[in-house]
């Protein structure tokens, strides 16, 4: 009996003093962390006990953005803000604003697709060139889904030589004029017609070369267009290139070779000059006259 009760004094004793020991106890003394916490709208200091207490709660204080991607005619534009305290990041989209006009500067990637084969599916396409100082040819295409309306001009900007090429299942059929000028047709596969008449794929296959040296070009704020200086790009010698982009599209390829002591392409001077030009992207058509259809 006597053991039993000196047990029962003795946790008695354990049991008062555990209890006091645990009232001794410090409180905790929260200790904030110097690093913010934050999500999408707040940010504010955690306790690094993590014992859930935070101070200094507050929305984000954003700085004035900056644009990481331009906002074009093709493309979402892009503004990145920073909040100044803690560090978060918000990206912003916004669309491109068609009153400040089209645009005339393009990026790297930009002028090379204004190369690609697909921007020119649909196009008005007008060849000009001379030799020497000379009027040698002039041609305008107007490129379609379907088809191709194709005609020259000569020096006076009279028309003739005109020719369909109007898409079938197969191939093309081909318009031409006789010398009576009765319409006559023949039809052409669609691997003959990308041999001989793909002329739009012709200008990206040979000219391509030159958004491929975008770096070799200086942009004129005068002129809004790129200008390249006597350089040897795929073995053609270039006095004078000129490039003109509207919308990111190209509108205008001009060249002269070979080196002639006139950089004015707008002047007579002794050698080849060629340009290019282009509109109606995506709006071209041409009707087939009724002699032709019929």
């Amino acid at each position: 009996m006597k053991k039993i009760l000196a047990l029962l004094l003795m946790l008695c004793i354990c049991l008062s003093l555990a209890a006091g020991l645990s009232a001794c106890k410090k409180e905790h003394v929260h200790e904030y962390s110097a690093f913010w916490t934050f999500d999408e709208d707040y940010h504010w200091h955690d306790c690094v006990g993590n014992c859930g207490s935070s101070v200094d709660k507050a929305p984000h204080e954003w700085d004035e953005g900056k644009v990481t991607q331009e906002a074009d005619e093709e493309t979402i534009g892009l503004r990145l803000y920073v909040c100044k305290l803690c560090g978060k990041e918000r990206v912003e989209k916004f669309e491109f604003d068609p009153s400040n006009g089209p645009t005339t500067t393009v990026r790297e990637d930009q002028m090379k697709r204004a190369f690609d084969r697909d921007r020119f599916r649909n196009v008005t396409m007008t060849f000009y060139a001379t030799d020497s100082g000379e009027f040698a040819s002039e041609a305008v295409y107007l490129i379609t889904e379907n088809g191709l309306y194709r005609y020259l001009l000569d020096e006076d900007g009279v028309k003739h030589d005109e020719r369909y090429y109007l898409a079938t299942n197969t191939g093309y059929d081909v318009y031409t004029k006789d010398e009576k000028g009765i319409w006559q047709v023949e039809t052409i596969s669609k691997q003959r017609f990308a041999t001989n008449a793909d002329y739009a794929g012709r200008f990206v296959d040979q000219y391509s070369v030159f958004a491929d040296n975008y770096e070799k070009f200086e942009y004129s704020e005068q002129d809004k267009e790129y200008q390249l200086f006597s350089e040897i790009i795929a073995k053609n010698n270039i006095s004078y290139a000129v490039m003109r982009f509207e919308a990111k599209r190209l509108t205008f390829f001009g060249f002269l070779s070979p080196a002639s002591n006139s950089l004015d392409y707008s002047t007579d001077f002794y050698g080849n000059y060629q340009e290019f030009r282009f509109e109606n992207y995506g709006t071209t058509s041409f009707t087939v006259p009724f002699d032709v259809a019929h």
